[in-house]
C-alpha cells in the first residue's frame, strides 16, 4: 500500500466516522473542512481530530458508541499518523 492509498484510506474512513458519531451540521462542516485541508496536504492529523472530536461530545453531551471496529481503527490511526 502506498502513503497515498493509506492517507487516503484513513480520511475516508474518519469522513464515514464523524458522519456517523456527529450529529450537529455545523460541527460536522468543521470535520470536514479539516479532512479537506488533510486531503491537500496529504496528511491525517488525528490527534488534533480526536482531540476536537473529544471536545465536541463533552460539549455536547453526545457519545454516541464506537464499533468495535472503530476503536481499532482510530488505536490504528494514531499509532501509524499520530
Amino acid at each position: 500500500m502506498t502513503d497515498e492509498l493509506s492517507y487516503n484510506q484513513a480520511l475516508n474512513f474518519l469522513e464515514v466516522f464523524f458522519d456517523r458519531v456527529i450529529k450537529d451540521q455545523n460541527i460536522k462542516n468543521e470535520f470536514k473542512s479539516i479532512i479537506k485541508g488533510a486531503r491537500e496536504e496529504k496528511t491525517v492529523p488525528i490527534r488534533g481530530l480526536h482531540e476536537k472530536l473529544m471536545r465536541y461530545r463533552k460539549e455536547y453531551n453526545e457519545y454516541i458508541l464506537f464499533t468495535e471496529k472503530e476503536k481499532e481503527m482510530i488505536d490504528d490511526l494514531m499509532h501509524f499518523w499520530g
